[in-house]
């Protein structure tokens, strides 16, 4: 996905940056992990999680890249040392060594994390606010990151995965995180990196709206593929 928004979206501009990281990075947190928990339970919630700390580590690197470096090897090396890497990593440690962390510890850390959805659409209402919704409707561009993030990509997914000789359930969770709209985080981005924030409302808003009908419709055929 990343190689192939390149290909799709390239040149100058604040929205350039916004419309590949759309394309590319879905929001599996705030939707993923509902959907997966609903049909696999705490299972899925596993798989889902390892998901996502891939998802992590790609989108404060290659997300940094291009959203804010602009390519500056000095800058995306530095992205690498963010709060957000370096969770990661510490969390893989603590998962591996099975250390689990005192009451005193996990206990605000659950409460913080609890405020990483809502506080990502509090940031998305904003903007979406000071935006004309139905005049936003008229962007031909829009439907072409949609069509690309909630169809295209899932569909590639769908033909990659099916070669695999993996579990039907790691198989459909990571399809469910593919299939999911575009990811509240670039709007987060957007504004922490000048670009165009409203415009990454505008495609947020959309796919989670048309998500309701791509990701039922993907997943009778997933199922099919995935179970020989």
């Amino acid at each position: 996905m990343i190689v192939l928004s390149e290909i799709f979206f390239h040149g100058t501009g604040k929205r350039i940056p916004v419309e590949k990281l759309s394309s590319v990075y879905s929001n599996c947190g705030f939707i993923g992990f509902p959907l997966i928990d609903g049909i696999f339970g705490a299972e899925g919630i596993f798989y889902m999680t390892a998901y996502t700390t891939v998802f992590n580590l790609l989108f404060w690197t290659h997300g940094v890249w291009a959203m804010g470096s602009g390519g500056n090897v000095k800058s995306t090396l530095k992205s690498l040392f963010t709060p957000a890497i370096v969770a990661v990593f510490l969390g893989l440690f603590l998962f591996v060594a099975q250390i689990r962390l005192p009451e005193t510890l996990a206990e605000p850390l659950d409460m913080i994390a609890d405020m990483n959805t809502p506080l990502a659409m509090i940031v998305a209402g904003i903007n979406l606010a000071q935006a004309d919704f139905l005049k936003s409707l008229k962007k031909i561009r829009i439907y072409c990151v949609c069509l690309l993030r909630l169809v295209f990509f899932p569909l590639v997914g769908i033909l990659i995965l099916a070669q695999l000789p993996l579990d039907f359930k790691v198989l459909f969770t990571v399809f469910i995180g593919m299939a999911c709209p575009s990811g509240a985080m670039v709007i987060m981005f957007a504004e922490r990196y000048g670009k165009d924030a409203l415009y990454a409302s505008e495609i947020f808003t959309l796919t989670t709206i048309l998500c309701a009908g791509t990701i039922p419709v993907l997943s009778i055929l997933a199922v099919k593929m995935f179970v020989h």
